[in-house]
């Protein structure tokens, strides 16, 4: 009641469009005329170049308050194709997945989107088929195209509930889920996401009805900084995204390094869309650590390791350590063709979650997942025609915003052939997090009794954290309180020799970091060791936290990472030193009780 809709509008000009929206959606408690509301809002933004907010706008919602309680959103048809409980069965899920990108990733499709939904779409046919979990109840199913966008996915939570999901599985990354729970959280809608990891999500009073199957990166964040302890490097920079996954890890790994006596020379942080990197590049230059701590997408890291070698940031003494994101196997896609990658990635040291690999569990995942039948034919063109409970296509997909020129139309094709290319360990998170909801169910409504229609949000969401069994990623439970993965959190360790990323080494939160023998025998740790430790430095070994260039007088203590002094009776001539030379016998420092330049 206190700000206008053109007030509004204009506040909000460089804000994500999804803000706006959000705000609005609280506003109408109170304001009878949404779509008046929504007009006038969306006349001045345009007036006002507000573009991002227009596309999110375009698709509309209204809501209102029946009888004292809240109402049902009213979402338009283009955000679905379907609205109420045209189809469903006894239980109905919501799965958020990232299948394209928005017209700002120019429609791209997301092939480690679609392995996530085809993983949660086998583990639903197998409960949905099984006498042992959920016998008498029938999961149904709507699928929605998240795009890896907070506003998107945001419009879809809203398309979710108007089919009347009970659960939400989703969506994949960190600020879609943030977005995506300021909607869902109004309905006392559990989600369970099998990807978003930031540690923001672990904020109760936010996001109470948030949970996850994959580890918070307040787990990698401690990996990182005990990887530092590892080799001794007492001084490191940071670079990181200004999203939510970027904010919250580096934040997590700035108390966790100074924590262990670590000390953080910088951080930079970048627009998650940013493509030139030079102030942060030059800012960490300045400082001279020679350990960069990198906490973004696999996109922005190498465009950002691409430009920092082009600056002098990286190549031979430098290490640069990412975080999951930016560690996947996808951030060699990403650089130029003119860049160097071979001399860019060499001794980059990374973070993966374990995704059971090598256990019985895992085995038989993968053996289910390569006698999937393909949804894609690159031959023929051919696209499977599969549709979900709402009777929406799963892999024919009508909602990507990009049009051929050539072809007015929005059809394209998110299914593959099912191999073992990119089978990361999300794809096995999302497979576990279909069990968590139904293991929930099936206290509930087979031990517990209580009728499927009169089950609440709140009593659901109480039974998924109280879930525990033995999934594809390993033991599975969670905080009572936070919803965050309490067992099986474990990271694989990755190092590049310039050309792929090999597991070597593991990091758990109960035996910290262990790293295979640098020669590649005598393996120690749960991986296989056959790959040799490589660093960037010509002699192949551990570079340094960071070189100072200590003035004439001083020397550089690595064990310290600062200058000393000479003490009497030594003396450093130049900058530089790393050490102090004794004076010649019969002579004297020039300038007892000081640092000393010389002897006499």
């Amino acid at each position: 009641n206190c700000v206008t809709a053109e007030t509004l509008a204009v506040m909000c000009k460089d804000a994500c469009g999804i803000f706006v929206a959000f705000t609005l959606l609280q506003v109408t408690h109170v304001i009878s005329d949404t779509n008046t509301v929504l007009e006038q809002f969306t006349d001045t933004a345009k007036s006002s170049g507000v573009q991002a907010t227009e596309s999110h706008l375009n698709a509309g919602f209204g809501y209102h308050i029946a009888n004292g309680k809240k109402g049902r959103l009213l979402a338009q048809d283009n955000l679905n194709g379907i609205s109420g409980d045209e189809y469903g069965g006894n239980v109905k899920i919501g799965a958020m997945y990232p299948l394209f990108k928005t017209t700002a990733g120019d429609c791209q499709y997301d092939p480690a989107g679609a392995r996530r939904l085809q993983a949660f779409l086998l583990a639903l046919e197998e409960i949905n088929n099984s006498s042992d979990i959920l016998p008498n109840t029938r999961l149904s199913y709507s699928v929605y195209d998240s795009k890896r966008d907070a506003g998107q996915s945001f419009f879809q939570a809203i398309a979710a509930q108007t089919w009347g999901a009970d659960v939400v599985v989703g969506p994949a990354n960190s600020g879609s889920s943030v977005n995506s729970q300021l909607l869902l959280r109004e309905y006392d809608i559990p989600q369970i996401s099998y990807s978003s990891t930031s540690a923001e999500l672990s904020v109760v009073e936010q996001y109470p009805y948030f949970m996850r199957t994959c580890p918070s990166d307040a787990f990698q964040a401690v990996g990182m900084a005990e990887l530092c302890i590892h080799y001794n490097w007492t001084s490191v920079a940071t670079l990181y995204s200004s999203s939510a996954y970027g904010t919250a890890g580096i934040e997590a790994f700035v108390v966790a390094a100074r924590e262990r006596g670590i000390d953080v020379l910088s951080t930079q942080s970048f627009q998650p869309d940013a493509d030139d990197f030079s102030t942060q590049i030059q800012a960490t230059l300045d400082t001279e650590a020679k350990v960069i701590i990198i906490f973004c997408s696999s996109h922005a890291a190498a465009h950002l390791m691409e430009q920092g070698y082009s600056m002098g940031l990286g190549g031979s003494g430098y290490v640069f350590i990412g975080s999951d994101s930016a560690s996947n196997i996808h951030i060699y896609d990403h650089f130029t063709e003119a860049a160097d990658v071979p001399n860019i990635m060499r001794g980059f040291h990374g973070f993966n979650p374990f995704s059971g690999d090598g256990t019985e569990a895992h085995d038989a995942f993968i053996e289910k997942w390569l006698n999937l039948a393909p949804t894609y034919d690159e031959t023929t063109g051919w696209c499977s025609e599969a549709k979900d409970d709402a009777g929406t296509f799963i892999w024919r997909r009508y909602d990507v915003e990009c049009i051929d020129e050539n072809f007015a139309t929005y059809d394209a094709c998110a299914g593959f052939v099912p191999d073992l290319s990119d089978v990361s360990g999300y794809v096995a998170y999302s497979y576990d997090a279909v069990y968590t909801v139904a293991y929930a169910l099936h206290e509930l409504i087979e031990i517990q009794g209580i009728p499927e229609e009169e089950l609440s949000g709140a009593e659901i969401f109480s039974a998924m954290k109280n879930v525990r069994f033995n999934g594809v990623t390993g033991m599975v439970s969670f905080d009572q309180e936070t919803g965050d993965r309490t067992e099986g959190v474990e990271y694989i360790l990755l190092n590049s020799d310039g050309y792929k990323n090999n597991p070597i080494g593991v990091w758990n939160s109960y035996t910290g970091i262990s790293v295979c023998p640098e020669t590649g025998a005598n393996a120690m740790v749960s991986v296989d060791c056959a790959f040799g430790q490589v660093w960037s430095t010509g002699e192949n070994s551990a570079p340094r936290g960071r070189i100072l260039t200590c003035e004439a007088g001083y020397y550089y203590a690595e064990d310290r990472d600062t200058c000393v002094a000479c003490p009497d009776g030594f003396f450093a001539a130049t900058t530089g030193a790393t050490s102090c030379t004794p004076c010649p016998p019969g002579t004297f420092d020039d300038t007892p009780g000081v640092p000393s330049v010389g002897c006499s």
